[in-house]
């Protein structure tokens, strides 16, 4: 593929409000969270909206892709499991704390943190946790997954890697910072 300049505007859409975090895109359709927890479904094709659903409050977030759904986190302390097609609601679970984690989905679990220092591995076919590791300090990144651990950060300035499977701590680090 060779691109190169001049680029040019193809479509481009409001969406409501600050997006803090990047979009989605599946199956020719752009997934976006805004600020103001109104997730939306735009065609990649010419913009046009396909869905819209606010669900009331502050999001800082990018959504994820499972098979049908799209999985959202809202700072309201919810994880919001839509349909990818209609964006209706199918279910919700509430960790208690604001979550501004994006959801990392491997194998059916979405792993991510909230301000109260919890690391969730929240199974999304039985809606229930798998496992939780508190840290003890907030947490407002994301996880990642490589060479079979869970990483992700704290305002203790940690870097924590956790065994996928029952939340174990493999090894912890110090970056000096909030991470």
């Amino acid at each position: 593929i060779h691109i190169r300049p001049p680029f040019r505007v193809v479509w481009s859409r409001a969406v409501g409000g600050l997006m803090e975090f990047p979009a989605v895109v599946d199956s020719d359709v752009a997934f976006v969270a805004n600020y103001h927890a109104s997730v939306r479904a735009y065609s990649m094709r010419n913009g046009k909206p396909v869905w819209r659903r606010d669900l009331g409050g502050i999001m800082a977030a990018s959504p994820a892709i499972v098979g049908e759904d799209v999985v959202v986190h809202a700072m309201n302390g919810h994880v919001y499991v839509l349909d990818r097609h209609s964006g209706r609601i199918r279910w919700s679970y509430r960790t208690g704390a604001p979550i501004e984690s994006s959801p990392l989905v491997l194998n059916g679990v979405d792993y991510f943190g909230d301000w109260s220092g919890t690391v969730w591995a929240l199974d999304l076919k039985t809606r229930r946790p798998r496992w939780t590791y508190r840290s003890g300090a907030k947490i407002t990144s994301s996880a990642s997954f490589s060479g079979g651990a869970i990483f992700i950060g704290d305002y203790g300035g940690r870097v924590l890697a956790l065994n996928p499977h029952n939340g174990g701590l493999r090894w912890s680090g110090s970056v000096n910072g909030r991470v």
